[in-house]
């Protein structure tokens, strides 16, 4: 939310505030501030529409491949297991989820029918609903070229020839670019082609991510998605298999490939591979004798692990309560000046309508080690430009991150006892915040 507030302001994404969110995904919270009177509460309805539109999406895929019962518990295990892995905050996959699973259900029903004279058209439509998708968050990309490759394969089947089929993959790959070509233009327009470039493609890969914490974040999820695992082992086509389940299992190869390919692995990467892990859960439910012990079990223990997930998470973030102590402290002594969070919590800036004092308001660009050369700019030299207009409130995590960049923090602390007093310390969730006033502002 904090780009998309400032969006209502003017203030244009990547050149006065670096973010590499999509677009897609900016002007999702940018319809949450505009719509709604909290646009906190706002984006988390947003959330829960997508949600649900994307579990009745999946209820009518699975209806096609099984009984009304097995349908159901799909559709239900899907938010069940987004509570496990981190989809309580609203997460960018459970917005992009809802096209890609629209996109899912139509390549599905050409693949399983080829055949279809308007074949090209509806390509373009689902390409399309990938490329939108992709403006949410750029992995949706893998899932994006199997729903592309599953287009050229019912076009072979129903006999078109490679002239034709190599005109129809341009077609689909242009419209599946369309959304993502659309943003890059209006920048290039306003000549900040090369900042969209870096922010949203390049950016990523400077990212300095230490693999073993990464690799044990992998065994766990791979650990907390056993009962699925369970599942395809279960419902794996092995005697005359239909097309659709085959298509399935396709889909859900195509979704694990890009999460593993994505090296982070962050419990919310692993929400995209729920759409099609459900689906072959209900398989998995009409191929055992007892359907009913199986769904209370998949469903069961996702919401069993799950929403303990979500009340750690909540708990962890903050409540409603401790935020607003934490805004009582910054915005009465605010004044005419800025606000500066240097780590964990841009809220503040939606909450206090502060200023900014610098284009690096996402709190740990300028803190963490990952974000050295992620960024572009020098983290020290950036942070000394940004102490030397003396913003009136300064937060900080009174405890460190512990990949936090120890040569900025000791200028920021250095900063913070030449020219600022301490406030006060308030705990938000589980971390204590210390909120520094300026001793005199900037003239």
């Amino acid at each position: 939310l904090r780009t998309s507030d400032r969006l209502l302001d003017c203030v244009l994404p990547y050149v006065d505030i670096c973010d590499r969110m999509p677009i897609g995904l900016i002007l999702i919270c940018v319809l949450a501030c505009a719509a709604f009177p909290d646009p906190v509460i706002g984006y988390q309805l947003l959330s829960v529409i997508c949600v649900a539109l994307t579990s009745w999406l999946l209820f009518r895929i699975a209806r096609q491949l099984a009984s009304y019962p097995a349908a159901l518990a799909a559709a239900a295990a899907y938010p069940a297991w987004l509570l496990l892995f981190g989809g309580v905050g609203g997460q960018s996959p459970v917005f992009y989820n809802l096209p890609m699973a629209a996109a899912a259900a139509w390549t599905m029903a050409l693949a399983a029918r080829p055949g279809s004279r308007r074949l090209t058209a509806q390509g373009c439509a689902i390409m399309l609903l990938a490329g939108l998708a992709m403006q949410i968050k750029y992995s949706a990309l893998f899932e994006g070229m199997f729903f592309g490759l599953s287009l050229l394969w019912s076009g072979w089947k129903c006999g078109r020839r490679l002239p034709k089929l190599a005109g129809d993959a341009l077609l689909w790959i242009a419209a599946a670019l369309v959304p993502t070509l659309a943003a890059y233009a209006a920048y290039a327009a306003m000549g900040h082609g090369a900042v969209f470039i870096d922010t949203n493609f390049l950016s990523i890969f400077r990212d300095e991510m230490p693999f073993p914490p990464a690799l044990v974040r992998l065994l766990w999820e791979l650990l907390g998605l056993a009962p699925f695992w369970l599942c395809a082992w279960i419902a794996w086509p092995r005697r005359k298999p239909s097309p659709r389940a085959c298509w399935i299992f396709a889909w859900a190869g195509a979704s694990i490939a890009g999460f593993l390919l994505f090296g982070n692995w962050f419990d919310h990467y692993v929400l995209p591979l729920l759409p099609p892990l459900s689906l072959i859960a209900a398989l998995a439910f009409d191929s055992v004798t007892r359907q009913r012990t199986a769904i209370a079990m998949v469903v069961g223990i996702g919401l069993a692990a799950g929403l303990p997930r979500a009340a750690v998470d909540m708990a962890d973030r903050g409540n409603a309560r401790e935020v607003a102590a934490l805004t009582g402290l910054v915005k009465p002594r605010l004044g005419a000046g800025c606000l500066y969070v240097n780590e964990d919590i841009p809220i503040l800036y939606v909450l206090t309508r502060s200023c900014l004092p610098t284009r690096f308001v996402f709190p740990d660009h300028l803190a963490l080690r990952r974000f050295q050369r992620a960024i572009d700019a020098d983290q020290a030299g950036e942070l000394k430009s940004l102490l030397a207009t003396r913003p009136s409130v300064i937060v900080i995590l009174a405890n460190p991150d512990s990949d936090a960049d120890y040569a900025t923090r000791g200028l920021l602390l250095t900063g913070l006892k030449r020219n600022y007093r301490l406030i006060g310390n308030t705990t938000t969730g589980s971390k204590v915040f210390a909120v520094y006033a300026v001793n005199h502002p900037a003239p």
